[in-house]
C-alpha cells in the first residue's frame, strides 16, 4: 500500500486548485475590459453635437449621449453607419474603425454635423 500525498502536498494541490480558476476569470475579465482605446464622449444638447470636432485613432470608440428631449442619430454622411436613434438620456458607442467615414449628422435634423 502506497502512502498518501503529504500534507504539503495536499495544500498546494488544493491551493492550485482554486487559484488557477481565480487567475483565469481576471484574465478574461481584463480582456474584456479592454475593448477600446479612448473612449471619446460626445453630448448632444440644444440640437448640436459638443465636441463638433474629434481627433481620433483606430481602436478608439466614440460614445454619444442624448441629452434632448427628442431621439437624435449619429449618422455617417456616406450613409455606411448609423447609431439608430437615440433616445433622451441614452447613449451609443461605436468603435472607430479603418476607413470609417467621420463626418457624421443627426438623420432628424440635417442641420446638425459634426
Amino acid at each position: 500500500m502506497s502512502p498518501g500525498p503529504t500534507r504539503r502536498e495536499a495544500m498546494a494541490a488544493l491551493l492550485g486548485a482554486a487559484i488557477l480558476p481565480a487567475l483565469y476569470t481576471s484574465r478574461a475579465a481584463a480582456k474584456d475590459a479592454v475593448i477600446f482605446g479612448t473612449i471619446h464622449e460626445v453630448a448632444i444638447h440644444s440640437f448640436a453635437f459638443d465636441p463638433a470636432e474629434l481627433t481620433v485613432a483606430i481602436g478608439d470608440a466614440i460614445r454619444w449621449s442624448n441629452a434632448d428631449l427628442s431621439p437624435r442619430t449619429a449618422s455617417a454622411e456616406d450613409g455606411r453607419w448609423d447609431t439608430g436613434p437615440i433616445e433622451q438620456s441614452e447613449s451609443c458607442t461605436f468603435e472607430v474603425t479603418e476607413g470609417m467615414a467621420l463626418s457624421y449628422q443627426c438623420l432628424f435634423h440635417l442641420q446638425m454635423r459634426a
